[in-house]
């Protein structure tokens, strides 16, 4: 198996709801087995954001399988889960930036995605920005699936095939049935024979649009397809707006909007004039919707002097992190048009192959 292949498959079992450590034990069942080397086996521990100890390291391959397992209760538990773990962080002085044209499709709404899935409805006290990080458990939720869902869509459209949105959003979405859903979504949507809307006003209308405003050709193309993407599920009148709004920004910053434009059409739609210390006032569930977190979003984005700043502060707002900071950096991808090489790789490592495919395939020149 080749790094690749492994990471793509502890998405897999992430997705399915295993933790990482029940992700380990598989592993080294397959060690102990002699189904992977050694070299493939340091390769997953470091995948996962463990290191084996000194100790462990010193051990030769046969005394290595003998103890990548403890027999503890009902279950074997991995030797090494007392080590030290590894954390990628978040450093302010990234200097490395790789520029949109580097990279393939668009990946601003997955990278807000990852980076805050650890931190959504998270209690205790709030995180400043400057210390926000990446963990060994971020990972992609909803958001990211429903946003590659949009893109494949999209892409089959735009090459003449005839497809359904309804239909492609549906495969995707029970592809990842454990991604983290609304309960709508989830209990009254994602497996109905026929599905109907069902007037939403939830932030997923635009936690998912990212890819509309780099097909669209035309302002009036971008409302289009939002509206045609949207009311599949979400067809209420705020829903629909919340995913217009971002997708029309966005295809502003693409084409080179000032942020002094991008804000005036976004004041024809909402109230910006937010408060920092406010909004990191925890809001707790049932406050997931586009009037709460489509102008929070674009408050994050117009505060900011990068995308590495947008995130941060999308994400120290906490609440629903992921879903805040995978709407702003759609807007900041395509504004700065540059991303720190970091967070872009810590990001991708952390895509289903399914995923980083379809959200590749998205245009993102204009």
């Amino acid at each position: 198996m080749k790094k690749e292949e492994f990471i793509a498959f502890i998405n897999e079992q992430k997705a399915r709801g295993r933790s990482e450590e029940d992700i380990l034990i598989i592993f080294c069942y397959m060690f102990r087995n002699q189904r992977i080397d050694r070299t493939q086996f340091e390769a997953v521990v470091d995948a996962l954001g463990y290191e084996l100890t000194a100790e462990f390291k010193k051990l030769d391959d046969e005394e290595l399988r003998k103890k990548c397992l403890i027999e503890r209760g009902p279950k074997p538990s991995v030797a090494w889960c007392e080590t030290t773990k590894k954390e990628k962080t978040m450093k302010t002085d990234f200097k490395k930036m790789i520029r949109f044209e580097d990279y393939p499709g668009t990946i601003g709404a997955a990278i807000g995605d990852v980076w805050g899935s650890y931190y959504e409805f998270q209690h205790g006290p709030k995180t400043p920005k400057d210390q926000v990080r990446i963990h060994r458990s971020s990972t992609f939720t909803d958001d990211t699936v429903l946003t590659a869902a949009v893109a494949d869509y999209l892409a089959r459209k735009f090459k003449g095939e005839t497809v359904d949105p309804t239909k492609v959003v549906q495969r995707w979405a029970q592809a990842f049935p454990n991604a983290g859903y609304g309960g709508r979504f989830y209990h009254c949507w994602l497996f109905e024979s026929h599905p109907e809307p069902y007037n939403s006003f939830g932030n997923g209308s635009a936690m998912r649009i990212s890819a509309v405003p780099h097909f669209a050709k035309s302002i009036d193309e971008c409302k289009a397809l939002s509206k045609e993407v949207t009311e599949i599920t979400h067809n209420h009148p705020e829903g629909i707006k919340g995913a217009e709004v971002i997708a029309i920004a966005t295809y502003m910053a693409l084409h080179g909007s000032s942020k002094s434009e991008i804000e005036a059409y976004a004041r024809q739609h909402y109230d910006l004039d937010l408060d920092y210390a406010k909004m990191m006032s925890y809001l707790g569930h049932g406050e997931e919707i586009c009037q709460v977190t489509v102008p929070q979003a674009l408050w994050c984005f117009l505060h900011s002097d990068s995308f590495e700043d947008c995130l941060r502060l999308a994400i120290s707002i906490r609440w629903d992190a992921d879903t805040l900071a995978a709407i702003a950096c759609t807007i900041a991808e395509a504004y700065y048009k540059e991303i720190p090489e970091s967070i872009y790789q810590a990001t991708v490592e952390r895509l289903d192959p399914r995923i980083k495919q379809a959200l590749e395939a998205v245009p993102n020149r204009k």
